[in-house]
């Protein structure tokens, strides 16, 4: 059978563990997602890893290392949790997916080149916040088709894949809403087209579930609803601008003391 893996934290758990927190994202230490994890690796031969996506709060605010809320919750959360866990993941020969957005093909502002490229708040918008989440998740298909590359020149059995959860009316969807003129309409608009959060893991249970041998599932494959398989924009698929992007990335790791397996 095959599982997605999801880690459930509560305050009960948080005063029995060693962890640091920084604003904006969460160091997890290699031992501690080590023993979260390998019981239930070892027990159910884990098939699919999700990182759940986060918006910023509409005030983007820096991180104690200089890093933008937006990029620090989506991009850089998920890819210390992925990395850390890739060498359980290979002892599986797992799957991993990590949660893209369409909403990557529509941004303009490529420059990944810096931190304080990663901070740019996009403040001459119409919706910033929409635009600093877009720019996140563009940052995560960089460096997820730049993860299927390196494990594919490392021979690895580890099938990666990104998930398109479809048009969600989230919670950080509606906090967006809120800051526009007649929230309630757009809000009520929206509502008409958008899906509501509960089937915003269809694609990613799908990802979990299908057979290798299904003809949407392959390595670096990006699902798109109703599950198929479908072509990132070419932003995505820009090989320099992923190669820097993690480049960059691992730098700042360095700079905030972070050692991530994959990462240095």
């Amino acid at each position: 059978m095959n599982w997605t893996l999801r880690i459930f934290v509560t305050r009960k758990h948080l005063q029995s563990i060693s962890w640091r927190r920084r604003k904006g994202w969460i160091y997890w230490s290699t031992t501690l997602l080590c023993s979260c994890c390998h019981n239930f690796l070892q027990f159910n031969g884990i098939s699919n890893l999700q990182n759940t996506r986060i918006t910023d709060l509409g005030n983007p605010q820096l991180n104690v290392d200089g890093v933008q809320d937006n990029m620090a919750i989506n991009y850089l959360g998920p890819l210390v949790f992925t990395q850390t866990l890739l060498p359980l993941l290979e002892s599986t020969a797992a799957d991993g997916a990590d949660v893209g957005s369409d909403g990557h093909k529509d941004v303009s502002y490529l420059d990944y080149s810096s931190k304080e490229a990663w901070n740019h708040k996009f403040k001459w918008t119409m919706l910033p916040t929409l635009e600093r989440y877009k720019y996140s998740k563009l940052a995560v298909h960089l460096w997820t088709n730049n993860l299927a590359k390196r494990l594919t020149a490392d021979k690895s059995k580890v099938i990666v894949l990104l998930v398109h959860p479809g048009a969600i009316l989230s919670d950080g969807a509606i906090r967006s809403l809120k800051t526009l003129p007649v929230p309630k309409f757009w809000i009520w608009l929206l509502g008409t087209m958008m899906y509501p959060q509960e089937q915003g893991g269809f694609t990613t249970v799908f990802g979990a579930g299908a057979p290798r041998d299904n003809a949407e599932i392959s390595h670096g494959a990006y699902i798109f609803p109703p599950n198929v398989a479908k072509v990132q924009a070419p932003g995505a698929l820009d090989e320099a601008r992923q190669k820097l992007l993690f480049e960059v990335t691992k730098g700042i790791l360095k700079s905030a003391d972070v050692s991530v397996n994959g990462c240095t």
